[in-house]
């Protein structure tokens, strides 16, 4: 695994679908396809470049990696810049600013659990840094292919500022 950028994320605003589905468990794809048809069914042309998977809980590490981690709410959205924009019959959800590790996964979507595991088993713990308080958040291309060994997510987690001291 590669070290993730630290970025600090601006306050945005993510308008799309949720669902509670029991973390990384092959039983949600349906549920997460799902949302996601719901999504682009909602939109308008030209489609916005990005797709947004929000989790307002990530797992935490005491609790072990996230596929032992209890259901979380998942929202399949877009970023917008008002409520106003947000597709018809879509929830919005404010993402505070804030500090996020950055990483990159490469490959189907059916190989994401591993790269959780890096982040929350191995990263996380001997970074120095402690998890924070905001959503997690995964972005990805409006057209991307979740089976291809191209696919690439943009996985953000939040951070408390500063190491551990």
């Amino acid at each position: 695994m590669t070290e993730p950028k630290i970025i600090f994320l601006k306050a945005c605003l993510v308008a799309g679908f949720t669902a509670t589905i029991g973390s990384f468990q092959e039983d949600n794809q349906k549920a997460i396809a799902e949302l996601w048809a719901k999504l682009k069914a909602s939109l308008t042309e030209p489609l916005p470049p990005f797709r947004v998977a929000v989790m307002p809980s990530p797992a935490k590490p005491d609790e072990g990696v996230p596929e032992e981690a209890g259901p979380v709410e998942y929202m399949a959205g877009i970023f917008v810049n008002s409520k106003e924009d947000a597709p018809s019959g879509s929830l919005c959800w404010e993402i505070p600013n804030g500090e996020y590790a950055e990483f990159i996964h490469l490959g189907p979507m059916k190989n994401i659990l591993k790269t959780y595991q890096d982040i929350y088993g191995t990263w996380l713990p001997s970074s120095g840094r402690t998890l924070g308080a905001g959503p997690e958040i995964g972005m990805y291309a409006m057209d991307a292919k979740p089976n291809s060994d191209e696919m690439t997510v943009k996985i953000m987690i939040p951070l408390e500022s500063g190491l551990k001291t």
